[in-house]
C-alpha cells in the first residue's frame, strides 16, 4: 500500500484518493451515518467522482452490529455485470476483521465473503 500525497493545488481536500493498494487508486470510506447502510451508495457516488478503482469500507466506528446481507444488497445495487466496471477491488473492515474481495467475487458470491466480518451483538 502506498499513501498518495495531495500535491495538486487544484484538488479539493477530502475528495482526493488516499491510497494505492495492489496498484489500484483507492480511498477509505468510513463516515457513514450511525447504523445506516445507505451510506454505501453515497460512498460509491463519491468514489466515481474521485475516479477510484478500489474502495476501502470501514464500518467499525459507525455500526454497533453488522448485517452482512444488507451490505451485500447495497453493494449489489452499485456493482453488477454492466455497472461501475471501473471498480476492481473492495476492502471491508469491521473491528479486527478485514476482507478483500474482487469484482469477480462480488459477481459470484459476495455474501459468503462478507460472512468473514464477524458482528458481535
Amino acid at each position: 500500500m502506498t499513501l498518495l500525497p495531495n500535491l495538486d493545488k487544484e484538488r479539493v481536500p477530502g475528495h482526493n484518493p488516499e491510497y494505492l493498494i495492489n496498484g489500484l487508486v483507492s480511498d477509505l470510506k468510513w463516515d457513514f451515518k450511525k447504523d445506516n447502510y445507505n451510506g454505501i451508495t453515497n460512498a460509491f457516488t463519491a468514489a466515481k467522482r474521485q475516479k477510484l478503482q478500489s474502495i476501502v469500507f470501514d464500518f467499525t466506528s459507525k455500526f454497533k452490529t453488522l448485517d452482512s446481507d444488507e451490505i451485500a444488497r447495497q453493494i449489489y445495487k452499485n456493482v453488477n455485470v454492466g455497472k461501475n466496471t471501473r471498480f476492481k477491488e473492495f476492502i471491508f473492515i469491521y473491528k479486527d476483521d478485514v476482507v478483500l474481495v474482487t469484482r469477480q467475487d462480488i459477481l459470484k458470491n459476495l455474501k459468503e465473503s462478507l460472512k468473514k466480518l464477524k458482528s458481535e451483538s
